[in-house]
């Protein structure tokens, strides 16, 4: 078990060796005027094991912060759909989306652990499946000093046909650019 002090929380680590499984044990204390505010929460950490190639600073702004002093968790899908424009662009191009768009149709996150300003995060984006007309993206949010995951999202997208605002298969030269970055 791990211990680990930050100001107004101390987080417990323990990982279960049989079932490989992270339980993080956090309390956090918060100071309203006079009164004083204590959480208590577990957290399992089944974040999916993948390599990531494409990583990426998201710089947090003093906005993003609720009045506990945590990243609002709306602002975790802002990163990740930035950071997702940025993959594409890096790995694909831009030219392949004058005729196709990528469109979300599920998104999933799993907050591990809570993000406060001033922390330095980089996202981790990863293609990890594509089908006819739909892939999924894997992306996690982590501390870049320390390399803790704090949150982690799946998402699918469909590709649409920018005229006819109809799904459309995904194009062959896309497909062919993401299976090399990613080996898939």
């Amino acid at each position: 078990m791990t211990v680990a002090h930050t100001p107004n929380r101390v987080c417990k680590t323990l990982t279960v060796h049989p079932l490989n499984t992270t339980f993080r044990f956090i309390t956090e204390t918060f100071f309203v005027g006079f009164l004083t505010l204590t959480n208590n929460f577990a957290i399992v950490n089944d974040e999916p094991q993948h390599s990531y190639k494409h990583r990426m600073p998201a710089q947090l702004r003093f906005s993003d912060v609720d009045r506990f002093g945590h990243v609002n968790n709306s602002v975790y899908f802002s990163l990740f759909d930035m950071c997702k424009t940025r993959y594409f662009n890096d790995v694909v191009g831009t030219d392949i989306f004058d005729r196709m768009a990528p469109v979300v149709v599920h998104i999933e996150a799993n907050f591990i652990s809570p993000v406060y300003f001033p922390d330095e995060i980089v996202i981790d984006t990863s293609i990890v499946k594509i089908g006819n007309k739909s892939f999924t993206l894997l992306q996690r949010a982590l501390n870049q000093r320390t390399e803790e995951v704090k949150c982690y999202c799946e998402t699918v997208m469909v590709m649409m046909d920018t005229v006819t605002n109809e799904s459309v298969e995904i194009d062959s030269e896309f497909r062919t650019k993401v299976s090399s970055y990613e080996r898939l």
